[in-house]
């Protein structure tokens, strides 16, 4: 996201984390960000069935920069996050990390992280892993800002105290944005 952007949507808030109301589909909404930001690396933290990493990707497609990993436990849903990919950008520059993310990630620079993976309560110890690999205008978007509050108040205060900025926004269980100064 680019910083006028997300000046913009801040100058209509006070200081600090604030939240506001949306009326779009959550997963548009996601690759909405990715086409603003053009980041070069995006990756999904728990894709369940890729339809936020479809988004996420076509996006990355329509940038004409980027790469995008998707990572998500589940056998099957993995193999329907590959057939959603390859459905929006066939052959594109994206792959399905089927395993464990924890073990998976690579100590690469990562721009954007969209952050869906279950239990909610892992979204802390996903943070604490991404952190070294997020560089000043890296963007994190965490879903169920609504859904299960305890972990994402968590992630969220964690954000706040190593300077990042967010926002939250409340619509499909709510989303947490966040872009590191």
């Amino acid at each position: 996201m680019s910083k006028a952007v997300f000046a913009g949507i801040r100058a209509a808030a006070p200081a600090g984390c604030m939240v506001t109301d949306t009326t779009w589909n959550g997963a548009a909404f996601v690759g909405g960000l990715v086409n603003l930001y053009h980041p070069f690396r995006a990756i999904e933290v728990g894709s369940c069935r890729g339809f936020t990493s479809a988004y996420i990707a076509k996006a990355l497609q329509e940038n004409g920069v980027g790469t995008f990993t998707a990572f998500e436990l589940d056998v099957a849903r993995a193999f329907e996050t590959t057939r959603n990919l390859e459905a929006v950008w066939p052959g594109g520059s994206w792959t399905v990390a089927n395993g464990d993310f924890f073990v998976e990630i690579k100590d690469d620079p990562i721009d954007f992280a969209f952050i869906d993976i279950d239990p909610k309560s892992l979204y802390l110890p996903v943070y604490e892993k991404l952190k070294p690999l997020m560089g000043q205008g890296s963007v994190i978007v965490a879903h169920d800002l609504d859904y299960d509050p305890p972990p994402i108040n968590d992630l969220r205060s964690a954000l706040v105290a190593d300077g990042w900025e967010c926002i939250g926004f409340h619509k499909e269980r709510g989303f947490l944005v966040a872009v590191k100064p």
